[in-house]
């Protein structure tokens, strides 16, 4: 059966993975179906593949949707509205912490190993932000045969970097410099570089699906000190700074809140349907 209402979590996922800092991992955290996600990934290419497809057709719809109909909308708000915008999104981190928290029930669960490895990547994360002076604005609008394999390869590299809480893949294409030409492809509907960018990304998928579910069977709660501390680390990436105007600052406030609310929301949600790991 088709969960249809995996097409606002997808647009959801498709729209963060859109905004440079955002992972669409967080979003799926957020929204309390990461596991879920990563498991129906990872066995929609195994034998039991149908077994999958009602959770994960309605979410690609969604994420495809968001990414077809919302990328000038995007590219809009960054460009006007950026502080609001990234508010909004470190509202959404900041109210789905807890919900991580209690989700591995660190207090029974973290030893100081757990902790140093939340610290870690938490770190990690967080020093990425000094390496966003590598973007490129130069816009790639033809495909050679060079060209062709930056778009896959990054595409590759970025998609792993999706399904990880707090590594935003449009950051990857970010740092790699395709950003710009990525999100103009889209936009203009170059179909080739889409089509390009696409196959990497499915690769990527399949890789890095695999990797994930095999750690959050084996080793759960050193996988969520790590998720955590990555999540942690993103708030670092994605704070825009603060403009010197109240206005906008009393809006980006609002926007905070409310990205916040729509965590605590979620988590609350999840928490009460599920309850801790076991």
């Amino acid at each position: 059966m088709f969960e249809w209402k995996n097409i606002f979590r997808g647009m959801m996922i498709g729209i963060s993975d859109l905004v440079p800092g955002v992972s669409g991992g967080t979003i799926a955290v957020i929204l309390g179906i990461y596991d879920r996600l990563i498991a129906a990934i990872s066995g929609f290419f195994s034998r039991k593949w149908k077994d999958y497809l009602g959770f994960l057709i309605p979410l690609a719809i969604g994420a495809i949707l968001a990414v077809f109909l919302l990328s000038h909308l995007i590219k809009w708000l960054l460009a006007y509205y950026p502080q609001p915008t990234y508010f909004f999104f470190l509202g959404l981190i900041g109210g789905i912490i807890p919900y991580l928290f209690s989700k591995i029930d660190y207090k029974n669960t973290f030893k100081p190993a757990h902790y140093l490895v939340l610290v870690v990547s938490s770190i990690a994360i967080g020093s990425t932000v000094f390496f966003v002076e590598r973007e490129s604005h130069t816009l790639i609008e033809t495909v050679t045969a060079s060209s062709g394999l930056v778009f896959f390869f990054s595409g590759w590299i970025a998609s792993m970097a999706m399904l990880l809480p707090g590594i935003s893949g449009s950051f990857v294409l970010l740092l790699i410099g395709v950003y710009h030409s990525v999100i103009h492809a889209v936009a203009e509907l170059n179909l080739l570089i889409i089509l390009i960018v696409g196959a990497g990304v499915g690769v990527g998928l399949i890789v890095s699906s695999k990797i994930i579910r095999f750690l959050l069977k084996t080793l759960p709660v050193f996988t969520y000190a790590f998720i955590i501390g990555m999540v942690i680390g993103s708030i670092v990436v994605i704070f825009p700074g603060i403009e010197n105007n109240i206005m906008l600052l009393i809006v980006s406030i609002v926007t905070f809140i409310a990205g916040f609310s729509v965590a605590t929301f979620f988590g609350k949600m999840e928490t009460s349907r599920n309850g801790k790991l076991s």
